[in-house]
């Protein structure tokens, strides 16, 4: 698979996902010590959150492996471009709207990335409704990460107390360990 905004060839979502699957536990090891490190350096980030999201957006394919990068440093890399998203959003001033960012998002995503990305949640989708019942919030939750929302955006959104958003993440975050963990082990 090809990256239509580079000639370099990409891992696909499914070949991330695979290679996720597969990351060693010493390699682990070096992605949470680097989440922890990265975490520190923006207050009130989770090095949890900050790995959680690089795993999501590869797998999805809102960020692109390049087959000749190592993939523990390419995540460590979303991890760091993450980092400094949420750090220029906090810089941001309350009287910016953000839409010249979202022009930006919309403009870069093309047509088959966003199936891609549609088809990979609709299975992400149909694991939540088994593991979550009819509540939809936990889709919400991974859905406003994807796009980029803040916490405070998402738990305004899906209309929860802090204790209870909090909780509601904790519960999405061993949802998706144990996703990842039996995809290792498949």
């Amino acid at each position: 698979m090809t990256d239509e905004n580079a000639a370099k060839p990409v891992h696909s979502p499914e070949e991330m996902s695979a290679i996720i699957g597969a990351i060693s536990q010493e390699d682990i090891d070096r992605l949470t010590l680097a989440a922890a490190s990265l975490a520190n350096m923006l207050g009130g980030v989770d090095g949890g959150d900050l790995l959680h999201d690089a795993f999501v957006a590869s797998t999805i394919g809102k960020r692109r492996c390049p087959k000749d990068v190592n993939p523990v440093a390419f995540l460590i890399g979303a991890m760091r471009s993450n980092l400094s998203n949420l750090r220029r959003k906090s810089l941001h001033t309350e009287s910016s709207t953000g839409q010249e960012d979202d022009l930006v998002a919309i403009a870069d995503d093309t047509p088959e990335r966003w199936m891609e990305r549609m088809e990979i949640l609709k299975g992400i989708a149909e694991e939540l409704k088994e593991a979550f019942g009819d509540d939809e919030r936990p889709l919400l939750v991974l859905e406003g990460r994807l796009d980029g929302m803040t916490r405070d955006e998402i738990r305004e959104l899906v209309e929860l107390d802090w204790p209870q958003f909090e909780s509601l993440e904790k519960k999405i975050r061993r949802f998706m360990s144990k996703r990842l963990s039996e995809r290792r082990a498949a």
